[in-house]
């Protein structure tokens, strides 16, 4: 144990992936991207449905991370169920591709998806409500650098995450992957391009409430 412990928070639900045409990834995909993750030290609270949860505790099992683990079983509806409905509705009545450089993109295509994106500081806030959490809290990806894009040797990952120098304990720290950029808007809308890495989040648990 470390002084000020990051608690991790994480989720993976089956939204129907592998039925997206090029973006056909199955559970077992998922699961095989969290293996890399998966030694990280760190208390991790993670967020599924029933039938997948033994199989992410038996990944952590392999690390002797069990006793760092915990793993919620709730239905993603649950969580926003008007949020929810808004965005069903919102691809229902509106072509979500339409002026987008890459209109086959998953965040295009499938309302769920955005759900689920939608849906991290949920995972968050509902972890910190139930008393799970340090005070030290880090979103992070369930398939976080997918199978090997930004990382590619998983047995570096067998260490506690710690809180960086650079973090401001006083606000919700979002971390960009590319410098400041004069386009407008609009471009940014229709290039989709990527400026911040919404798969890592830290802030206090305050600033998370």
């Amino acid at each position: 144990m470390i002084d000020n412990e990051i608690t991790i928070v994480t989720a993976f639900y089956d939204i129907g992936r592998k039925d997206i045409k090029n973006f056909e990834r199955d559970n077992d995909k998922y699961l095989s991207y969290f293996e890399f993750l998966a030694g990280i030290k760190n208390k991790m609270i993670i967020y599924t449905q029933e039938n997948i949860k033994e199989k992410i505790l038996d990944t952590r099992k392999k690390h002797n991370l069990e006793d760092k683990t915990i793993i919620i079983t709730k239905e993603l509806q649950e969580f926003d169920e008007q949020g929810y409905k808004k965005i069903i509705d919102t691809f229902r009545n509106y072509d979500q591709s339409i002026n987008r450089k890459n209109p086959n993109n998953i965040e295009c295509i499938s309302p769920m998806y955005c759900y689920l994106m939608y849906l991290k500081p949920f995972f968050v806030c509902d972890a910190i409500q139930r008393g799970l959490t340090d005070e030290d809290i880090m979103w992070l990806d369930f398939g976080f650098n997918h199978g090997g894009n930004f990382f590619v040797d998983k047995d570096q990952f067998n260490f506690y995450l710690q809180k960086q120098n650079s973090i401001d304990e006083n606000k919700i720290n979002l971390f960009s992957i590319k410098n400041d950029n004069k386009q407008t808007l609009a471009n940014i809308y229709f290039s989709m391009e990527t400026f911040l890495m919404g798969g890592i989040i830290f802030a206090k648990s305050k600033n998370w409430l």
